[in-house]
């Protein structure tokens, strides 16, 4: 005989129905014969056990539809003002996988957030534009303030110098 841990013996009644009612998938045979074989010796009946899968099986249906019930909820669900900003403001950082939440495209799809999925797409290439916009905007400034810090040197020394210099030699 098989021992398991804990020890199928000092198993509460429910967990004991559990084991004896599962498929050879969920528990190993040996482990379904010990569990019976407790239910006995606790006089557990049949019945008793048929009514405690009954009310586990009613319960998983129960939710079962109230899950379906969510998706269909979660599909009309948006977006609130502040939290389409932040994903806007961090796209970037969406964008190569260091979000900050859960709510990845592909997990709003699995949970059928189908009008969030749409907003977070166009946050997150409004994001990207608003970035690469602010990226250029700020090269371009550079390059200006560059090329006005060059055209400001005053290079009048260095030039005579240089006609001193070409006129020695």
């Amino acid at each position: 005989m098989t021992k398991f841990t804990p020890e199928i013996s000092i198993r509460d009644t429910e967990e004991l129905i559990a084991i004896a009612n599962s498929t050879s998938e969920d528990w190993q045979e040996d482990a379904k014969s010990q569990a019976i074989e407790e239910l006995k010796e606790r006089n557990v009946s049949k019945e008793e056990q048929d009514r405690v899968v009954s009310k586990w099986e009613k319960e998983h249906k129960q939710f079962e539809e109230n899950y379906r019930k969510q998706l269909l909820l979660n599909a009309t669900e948006s977006y609130k003002i502040i939290d389409i900003l932040k994903i806007i403001i961090f796209a970037p950082l969406y964008l190569v996988g260091k979000g900050f939440d859960y709510d990845s495209i592909w997990n709003l799809r699995k949970e059928n957030y189908t009008k969030k999925v749409i907003q977070r797409i166009i946050a997150i290439l409004s994001g990207l534009a608003l970035w690469g916009i602010i990226t250029t905007v700020s090269v371009k400034i550079s390059e200006i303030e560059r090329l006005e810090e060059i055209e400001a040197v005053d290079i009048s020394d260095w030039e005579e110098n240089r006609i001193n210099k070409n006129n020695n030699n």
